[in-house]
């Protein structure tokens, strides 16, 4: 946060969005942990609709219009929802409101990252997520080699002699 205000809020593209996202302690932050137990969205939500974002803006970060409709219908969540995690996003400064969309026009938005995202919500390190994806798939010892399973769609040894009369 500057001395004099709110935060500086770095427009960013696509690819640097994500990164910054990954690893995000969404339960976290403070945007998050104001708001009603009853209304808080889950921070699988909150990770599953910043996730898809990116898909609807241009390459560079703008221009991102996506309706409210559209984020329930694709993240499979209620429109409720959509719209708190949009409004979540918008007070962390993830994404800054470029122009507010009205009778049948979504608001268009712009990805940022704010200058104080880390003292507003907790990142995981690489090296913290690789340790718990290890955790989550732990190497197991002494495991039988994987059997190779034909992926091409082709058929392979005696299948290629046609139909098999079982009667």
């Amino acid at each position: 946060m500057t001395a004099d205000g709110p935060p500086e809020l770095t427009p960013v593209d696509c690819y640097r969005w994500i990164n910054v996202l990954e690893g995000v302690q969404w339960h976290t932050a403070d945007v998050v942990l104001k708001m009603s137990p009853k209304h808080r969205p889950a921070a699988r939500t909150i990770a599953g609709v910043s996730a898809r974002l990116p898909w609807w803006c241009d390459p560079d970060g703008s221009n991102l219009r996506p309706s409210t409709a559209r984020i329930a219908v694709a993240c499979c969540v209620d429109i409720k929802t959509a719209s708190a995690v949009l409004v979540i996003l918008r007070e962390l400064g993830l994404i800054m409101l470029v122009s507010r969309g009205g009778r049948g026009k979504a608001s268009q938005y712009q990805l940022t990252v704010p200058s104080d995202l880390l003292d507003r919500v907790k990142r995981l390190t690489p090296a913290e997520l690789t340790q718990r994806m290890r955790a989550l798939d732990p190497p197991r010892p002494n495991r039988p080699p994987r059997s190779r399973r034909n992926t091409g769609g082709m058929p392979t040894g005696d299948q290629t002699a046609g139909p098999v009369d079982d009667r």
